[in-house]
């Protein structure tokens, strides 16, 4: 005996939206964790070429300081089922 689950699919954020005060646009690969949270990367006009959002705030973009050193590059976001963002991250310098 098989049990079929049923699934529904929702649009969490898409190209273009407004996050945070922000547009979001040439969105990356998502993570989602079990709590249906969601972390990717994406740009921002005018602003990064590389930030991370979830799909209520923006948490961090390319120019932002960490630690004393600016971020150039965002890598890979993913979001765990506590709702911890994570992100490689280079800097000027090196990497982080």
């Amino acid at each position: 005996m098989h049990h079929h689950r049923s699934y529904r699919l929702s649009t969490l954020v898409k190209d273009g939206d407004i996050i945070d005060g922000r547009t979001a646009t040439s969105l990356g690969s998502p993570s989602l964790n079990n709590r249906g949270e969601v972390a990717f990367r994406a740009g921002i006009p005018g602003v990064a070429e590389d930030a991370v959002f979830t799909q209520t705030r923006c948490l961090v973009k390319r120019g932002d300081t960490i630690g004393g050193k600016t971020l150039t590059s965002i890598i890979n976001p993913r979001i765990n089922n506590r709702g911890d963002v994570f992100f490689i991250g280079e800097f000027s310098g090196g990497n982080g």
